[in-house]
């Protein structure tokens, strides 16, 4: 592999990754705005409307539809991750993301 060719792997990696981050980070905006515990790839579609918003592709006065088509409860791995839980005591350990503690 040449050298460019591995800057544009690492390139094309860190876009990734930033756009992973911003389909976690839209979904968990989706559950706190609206209540809906969307899979990440129903926040793919909010970070997607967001940035067509932002660019002017699409205008606040447009009618917008988004599906979600999958369940954030799937992913609890996943969400998990963003919610690390620093248990100290046997109470603490009750409960989890979803159930009260």
């Amino acid at each position: 592999m040449t050298s460019e060719q591995k800057h544009r792997l690492a390139e094309s990696l860190r876009k990734m990754a930033r756009a992973d981050e911003q389909m976690m980070d839209a979904a968990i905006l989706l559950a706190e705005q609206e209540g809906i515990f969307a899979a990440p790839e129903g926040g793919a579609c909010v970070a997607a409307a967001h940035q067509l918003l932002q660019n002017g592709f699409l205008s606040s006065k447009d009618q917008i539809v988004l599906f979600n088509t999958g369940s954030g409860l799937k992913y609890m791995d996943a969400f998990s991750a963003r919610f690390p839980r620093h248990a100290t005591t046997e109470q603490d350990k009750l409960g989890g993301l979803i159930t009260p503690r």
